[in-house]
């Protein structure tokens, strides 16, 4: 039970970056802050609360929704709970799930922004 996102075709990026690797890495870095603030944004302010609404973390005490490890690298992150009790109640209500499905046309929005300006950037 993790949401990993990462920069896919990373050998025409990696070669991208041989030629403009500031540039790449800036757009990189841009792109995974993005989908990271959409993922974010999603699992805590769109609680679950028991017989409302919502699709993010299930809140009772906020703590669940406080405890999520998020982890960046240089080409991608993980978000990730650390409550011992989070896999139980994920199998019952999959807000990470809910999350990646929710934001999945934004990220690749994002991830299509990040790609044409380092195509931008190589062609000058």
């Amino acid at each position: 039970m993790i949401i990993k996102i990462s920069v896919k075709n990373a050998d025409a990026v990696a070669q991208a970056f041989r030629h403009s690797p500031q540039k790449v890495s800036y757009e990189v870095s841009q792109f995974l802050t993005k989908a990271m603030s959409y993922l974010n944004q999603t699992l805590l302010r769109n609680p679950w609360r028991i017989g409302m609404s919502g699709g993010g973390v299930p809140v009772k005490t906020g703590n669940l929704r406080d405890t999520h490890r998020r982890t960046m690298t240089k080409m991608g992150f993980t978000i990730q709970p650390t409550a011992n009790y989070a896999q139980h109640v994920h199998k019952k209500r999959p807000w990470l799930v809910y999350a990646a499905t929710k934001n999945e046309k934004k990220v690749e929005k994002a991830a299509k922004e990040m790609l044409d300006a380092i195509a931008r950037s190589l062609t000058k």
